[in-house]
């Protein structure tokens, strides 16, 4: 392991564990970017639609989480800020 990290080719031996758990990791990862131009397995193709599917929607509502975590902290910013300003009259 140690030989690989100096040799500068970490990026494999950092790929090693998740194929080990999960063979497709690869196509996996393919479709959480949105990359359509990979081969799937044939017994596999008719859930290469439900991979991009799934993987948008998790975009989707990780962007919607972030926007409302966002909003939220700007509200709380905002009332802090009132109630302190009310504090110094």
């Amino acid at each position: 392991m140690n030989t690989i990290v100096a040799s500068g080719r970490a990026d494999l031996a950092a790929l090693a564990r998740p194929h080990l758990a999960d063979p497709y990791f690869t196509l996996h990862a393919a479709a959480e970017c949105g990359y359509h131009d990979v081969g799937w397995p044939k017994q596999y193709l008719s859930g290469a639609q439900q991979a991009y599917t799934l993987a948008q929607r998790a975009r989707e509502d990780a962007a919607r989480k972030a926007a409302q975590s966002t909003a939220g902290g700007l509200e709380w910013k905002k009332r802090a800020r009132e109630a302190a300003l009310r504090g110094l009259d």
